[in-house]
């Protein structure tokens, strides 16, 4: 996902990269009121949880009725 230049110089992300490189996926939680899943920029990015299904139903037993792509905390 690309953070925009702004953003990766305040969070230093080159420098991090330089540093840190995973030996498998690293999977980020985001913390926000938001997110737009369909953006172009991440859509191939995000989530998909394969035990879950729209359909008003918790298939995957978790506690959250159709959290295919997580569940929002902020209204539930």
């Amino acid at each position: 996902v690309c953070l925009g230049n702004w953003a990766q110089s305040m969070i230093r992300a080159q420098e991090a990269l330089k540093i840190f490189k995973p030996k498998r996926i690293v999977k980020v939680a985001v913390i926000d009121t938001g997110v737009d899943i369909q953006h172009e920029r991440i859509r191939s990015s995000i989530w998909f949880n394969p035990n879950e299904e729209v359909n008003g139903k918790d298939d995957d037993g978790n506690g959250f009725i159709d959290d295919v792509n997580g569940w929002n905390f902020h209204s539930n």
